[in-house]
């Protein structure tokens, strides 16, 4: 099914099976009732408000993934490399090495320390790439 046209309460059961869990196992998980994720799947409510979070949070997405279906993830890391670099150029260069290192899963959402890391191996490439460039190195060789 087109992600796009999935609507939330799809997304959710969608969500739900991809991790193994029963609607059971998914309401304890979220502090929610049975009848609140069964009502979800079948596009009967809209879940919004207080159970917004929790829910999103049990099945591991954000929740502007369980209503929109809009990965969030890139904005995140766009986010921290304007807050973390003050340079825009190397701000940008992050967010593109973070792209290019790693694929993310639908409305997946990164910890900090799992930014942190990205930007320590991110400086840790940039040292590098500036030793090569200074010293006349061969990148190839140095692989």
């Amino acid at each position: 099914m087109d992600i796009e046209k999935e609507t939330m309460g799809q997304r959710a059961r969608h969500l739900r099976e991809g991790a193994g869990l029963s609607q059971a196992e998914l309401a304890q998980k979220a502090g929610v009732s049975l009848m609140t994720i069964a009502r979800l799947e079948a596009g009967r409510i809209l879940v919004l408000g207080d159970f917004l979070q929790p829910i999103a949070e049990a099945l591991g997405v954000t929740p502007n993934y369980l209503v929109s279906g809009q990965n969030d993830v890139q904005d995140q890391v766009d986010r921290f490399a304007k807050d973390h670099f003050r340079v825009p150029k190397v701000a940008r260069a992050f967010s593109e090495y973070v792209k290019s290192a790693a694929s993310f899963r639908d409305g997946y959402r990164l910890s900090d320390a799992d930014l942190r890391l990205l930007s320590d191996k991110f400086a840790s490439q940039r040292q590098l790439d500036d030793e090569i460039e200074l010293f006349g190195l061969d990148y190839d060789v140095l692989k």
